[in-house]
This record gives C-alpha cells, sequence and structure tokens, in this order.
C-alpha cells in the first residue's frame, strides 16, 4: 500500500513529484541548478539539511506542482525529529 502523501519524508515528496513530472533525477537537478548527487542524497534521505535556496530550487525544477514552503517543512520537520 502506498504512504499517504502527507505521511511522506521530504526525500519521498521530493522523488514522487519529480516521477509524476516525468523528470529523472538528472533533469530535475538541471533545472534546479544543484547536483545529481544532491538530488539523489535528498531523495534517499542521505541529507536532511538543504539550503533554503536548495529547496526553492528544487520547488522551481518541479514546475510549481509544489510550493517551496510545503517542502521547507517537510525539512525543518526531519531536522527537528533527528535531533530528539
Amino acid at each position: 500500500m502506498a504512504k499517504e502523501w502527507f505521511k511522506l519524508t521530504a526525500g519521498e515528496f521530493i522523488m514522487v513529484n519529480r516521477q509524476r513530472a516525468g523528470l529523472s533525477q538528472r533533469e530535475l537537478a538541471k533545472r534546479a541548478g544543484v547536483s545529481n548527487q544532491c538530488i539523489s542524497y535528498l531523495e534517499s534521505g542521505k541529507s536532511c539539511n538543504p539550503t533554503v535556496q536548495t529547496i526553492r530550487g528544487i520547488a522551481r525544477g518541479l514546475d510549481g506542482l509544489i510550493g517551496w514552503s510545503g517542502l521547507f517543512v517537510r525539512f525543518q520537520d526531519a531536522q527537528e525529529e533527528a535531533e530528539r
């Protein structure tokens, strides 16, 4: 059973929306102005502390499918959870 959208991690959220947009990691990285490795790390959960600029770039790269502020909140939640 697929996770409900509100239970997705930030990385899963990026991956699902990237796939919905029909983009590869490389294509999203180019649109977002970040490295392919950055997208890969974020999607795999290896990095949960990207800059606001990176988050905005990813949101722009997804052509507005998601708002950058909503994505930012997911990363903040992940960081707070990791600190507990």
